[in-house]
């Protein structure tokens, strides 16, 4: 895991995703972009349930609840 603390962003990349097609071997990593300034989250995870279960682990961890962000994904 990498955790970047910027001045305008929280950025943090963690293990790899599953494999989204049969011919990939390793999925790519799961990369997390918090915007400071708007409370904007941005998810890449592969599937809408993986990019769920990120955007409730952060707002429980940061906020205490859930339902504080909205994923979006790149």
């Amino acid at each position: 895991m990498t955790i970047l603390d910027l001045a305008e962003e929280l950025a943090v990349t963690f293990g790899r995703a599953a494999p989204t097609r049969a011919s990939e071997t390793k999925g790519r990593p799961v990369v997390v972009v918090l915007e400071k300034a708007t409370g904007t989250l941005l998810v890449n995870a592969p599937d809408p349930e993986r990019r769920e279960g990120v955007r409730a682990l952060f707002g429980r961890v940061l906020f205490g609840d859930e339902g504080a962000f909205t994923a979006r994904s790149w």
